[in-house]
């Protein structure tokens, strides 16, 4: 299942914080700015509703890490999850097997990152296209598949 806030600027940062684990918050707060708070807030929130949701998992989850820096969650071998954000978006996928998402809002893209990352012909596509930014997008969602 995948869970989405495409508002996190709403987020009421004091309250979010009630809402999660004492971990979840010391990192959080790491953050200098509040944009990275929420955001940081935000996924873990989506996370805790799914667990909830799909699990039955009530506790906020309080995370070990796998050596490559993967968080799971211990004693929960079979739920899976994934964070992502940008912009003003947080996004979890959660199952019950390996599970990844990424989510990026569109913006500008510079004709030298197109040039660095894509071949000859997928520049064409996406210069050519009416909507150079989500054309760009969809290229990389391909070569991930």
């Amino acid at each position: 299942m995948v869970y989405i806030d495409d508002h996190v600027d709403a987020l009421d940062l004091d309250l979010a914080l009630t809402r999660v684990s004492a971990q979840r918050r010391e990192q959080a707060l790491k953050f200098r700015h509040d944009n990275g708070r929420r955001l940081s807030l935000a996924v873990y929130l989506l996370l805790v509703g799914g667990l909830r949701d799909e699990f039955g998992l009530e506790e906020p989850p309080v995370f070990d890490y796998t050596a490559g820096g993967k968080p799971f969650i211990p004693g929960h071998p079979d739920i899976h999850f994934s964070f992502s954000n940008s912009g003003n978006v947080a996004l979890c996928a959660l199952s019950g097997q390996p599970v990844g998402a990424d989510v990026e809002v569109p913006r500008k893209i510079s004709s030298t990152l197109i040039a660095y990352t894509m071949n000859d012909l997928e520049q064409e596509q996406i210069n050519a296209s009416a909507d150079p930014a989500s054309r760009f997008l969809f290229s990389i969602v391909k070569h991930r598949e």
